[in-house]
């Protein structure tokens, strides 16, 4: 997904796909040893940001592992394709959790795409320089990444990503009529169930923000329908998604919770509607504690939906109690 005004920003696994760049032959090193030592620093980049964490102890011991790689590679003093190579990888480690240095990995893949790169590589290259842009908050070189990605993706998933990353930075940078373009284009790309959520999630706050508060309600339903109801987790909630700034998430609970509500109301299941109403205020609260302050401008939305979260809530029969968690 992707941003506005407040803004949010989805890396959908871009930092753990394979980093398949085009190897040097083997009368490349032998004739190079110094190819052989750039060949195997490469690799244990690759293994690094392949490994699986699943508890602090790996999160550190992979840190430190990180840290002495990095060492020994800035050591090496190389020129062409290896230093474009070798950058590019680094700046998917510095993207990666553990470092998440987001200043030098925008540095080394800037400096990876001004070199020879395969196409592929340039698509995840880009995409990761979105990211990091995002989260330095230079949006204009957000967007400008998610733009060159788009030149580079083939497969339908990256184009979705791509095109969901640029509508969101779209909007926050108050283009909402390119932001719902890029959300509807996403969202008919999308095949894996994350992706298909969330484009629908970011398209559903572009076409509320431009004052199409039905057509947005009809969004939100279209993400949770395409979320397997078999995971207790949200799209909204996994790892790989990030939001600029963070407090945005509740908007989108928020505007959800509200979608299911009136659904649920539709249906006569008041009880139902109740709990989502209780959801819709409870988020729309939390928006505007962090919002407010900071002068974000859809906070004069947020302020208004909860008021009609709170009339409508009240409107329901006394009876219409929400079912114990």
């Amino acid at each position: 997904m992707a941003k506005l005004g407040a803004w949010l920003a989805v890396a959908v696994a871009a930092t753990s796909a394979r980093w398949s760049l085009a190897q040097p032959t083997v009368w490349d090193v032998a004739r190079d040893p110094e190819s052989r030592l750039v060949e195997r620093k490469y690799l244990e980049v690759e293994r690094i940001i392949e490994t699986r964490i699943e508890s602090v102890g790996d999160l550190m011991g992979v840190r430190r592992a990180a840290e002495r790689l990095l060492a020994g590679i800035d050591a090496l003093a190389r020129t062409g394709s290896d230093a474009a190579r070798l950058d590019a990888i680094l700046g998917a480690l510095y993207s990666e959790p553990y470092l998440r240095n987001h200043a030098e990995a925008r540095s080394r893949l800037e400096r990876a795409l001004a070199g020879e790169l395969p196409a592929t590589v340039r698509y995840r290259a880009y995409s990761l320089l979105g990211v990091a842009c995002a989260r330095l908050e230079a949006f204009l070189c957000e967007r400008e990444a998610y733009t060159r990605a788009l030149t580079f993706a083939v497969d339908p998933d990256e184009r979705a990503l791509a095109f969901m990353n640029r509508g969101e930075v779209r909007m926050r940078l108050g283009d909402l009529r390119g932001a719902i373009a890029d959300g509807r284009r996403a969202k008919r790309l999308a095949t894996s169930p994350e992706l298909l959520a969330l484009s629908a999630y970011g398209l559903g706050v572009a076409l509320e923000r431009s004052g199409d508060l039905p057509s947005a309600l009809r969004a939100m339903l279209d993400a949770r329908a395409a979320w397997p109801s078999a995971l207790s987790v949200s799209a909204l909630d996994y790892p790989d998604v990030f939001f600029v700034p963070e407090f945005e998430v509740h908007y989108y609970k928020a505007l959800e919770a509200l979608a299911v509500a009136r659904a649920s109301l539709a249906e006569g299941s008041t009880a139902t509607a109740a709990q989502h109403f209780d959801a819709a205020i409870a988020a729309f609260e939390e928006y505007l504690r962090a919002a407010e302050p900071v002068g974000t401008p859809w906070a004069r939305n947020a302020r208004l939906h909860l008021s009609i979260c709170r009339r409508e809530r009240a409107e329901l029969p006394v009876t219409a109690a929400a079912p114990s968690p």
